[in-house]
């Protein structure tokens, strides 16, 4: 409910004659007044779940009465307005500001495939997708005549592009990456809808491998570099 204000008016003179245009009294909840939990490290995050499915471009946040926060972080699949793209421009089909998300992983161990596919270039090594070392890893790495590593296993990431589409061209980057970046990589697609894709995710992405499309072959990779294939 609307709380009685006490005090001087909100914000300046200027601020204040344009507040009616706002018409903050119909913006909608996303989440009501609620008590936060004091600024401690073990306490000091607070979440709570929004079930609105409409999309929003703003977000306002209140406080009451007044004090610091430390970060928001507002949670969510981007949508991009396809109607004003151009068809023959290339676009970022994973990119998560358009509506791309991780929905399945095999390991993340020290960072979500997510920021992968976030805004912007990579501020360190904890701005990308890192895995556990696997248990099976042998304790000498040796390779074939082409440098492929003879390794067993892998780890995988399951991406939701945020548009059907003919994927041309391949960015993978391991800047920041020294010595830690993975050997090769290879890229698979395939086409599902909204019901396999979940069926797929209770199975842990356990999909045929007649369903996967070769989109990059196995390919190598080099440490701290940012490979377009």
């Amino acid at each position: 409910p609307p709380q009685p204000w006490e005090g001087p008016a909100p914000g300046t003179p200027a601020n204040a004659a344009r507040l009616p245009q706002l018409q903050s009294g119909d913006w909608d909840y996303l989440v009501p007044r609620t008590e936060l939990r004091l600024g401690k490290p073990a306490s000091g995050h607070n979440y709570f779940l929004v079930n609105s499915q409409q999309k929003w471009t703003h977000v306002r946040l209140n406080i009451f009465p007044d004090g610091g926060v430390a970060r928001l972080r507002v949670y969510g699949v981007g949508h991009k307005d396809w109607a004003s793209a151009d068809p023959k421009e290339p676009v970022d089909l994973a990119a998560m500001a358009s509506g791309g998300a991780c929905v399945g992983f095999s390991n993340a161990h020290f960072g979500h495939p997510n920021k992968m596919i976030g805004v912007g270039q990579p501020a360190s090594a904890a701005d990308g997708w890192v895995t556990a070392r696997r248990p099976d890893r042998p304790p000498v790495l040796q390779s074939d005549e082409t440098g492929a590593l003879l390794v067993l296993g892998g780890e995988w990431a399951v991406f939701r592009l945020s548009h059907p589409g003919v994927v041309t061209q391949v960015e993978i980057d391991t800047t920041h990456f020294e010595g830690s970046a993975p050997a090769s990589c290879r890229l698979d697609g395939c086409i599902l809808t909204a019901q396999e894709e979940e069926d797929m995710a209770r199975q842990q992405w356990d999909l045929p491998g007649h369903r996967w499309k070769a989109l990059l072959p196995a390919t190598k990779l080099c440490t701290s570099n940012n490979h377009i294939l």
